[in-house]
């Protein structure tokens, strides 16, 4: 299997190409973000792409979070980014480039179909 890009982690779990794998558990523990976390990394490391429908995340939202996820940078200044500067123009123009070729994000927003 290919690694997750977490080494201790590929001690008891990689991911097998073709394989289905389920992650469960209790409301707000960080599923979707770890599932987030989990793409971003087989993006980078493998150049895997992937097509995403979250029924919690709006588009924007989801690509924001996935941005910062890439760039290691917040998009606001907030309490979450601490100490961290905030992305800048350059950043965001390259993780937008990074998002387009490995990400197709999906949703139904106002009861309308994709398109």
């Amino acid at each position: 299997g290919m690694s997750t890009g977490w080494y201790s982690l590929d001690e008891f779990y990689r991911v097998v190409p073709g394989e289905l794998s389920v992650v469960t558990g209790i409301p707000n523990s960080g599923k979707s973000e770890w599932i987030d976390a989990l793409i971003c990394n087989l993006a980078m490391s493998h150049g895997w792409s992937f097509a995403l429908c979250s029924m919690e995340n709006k588009v924007r939202e989801h690509a924001r979070k996935l941005l910062e996820k890439y760039t290691g940078q917040p998009f606001f200044d907030s309490a979450y980014s601490a100490n961290t500067m905030r992305m800048d123009r350059l950043s965001y123009e390259r993780g937008m480039k990074w998002l387009d070729r490995h990400y197709t994000l999906l949703r139904c927003e106002d009861d309308k179909l994709p398109n």
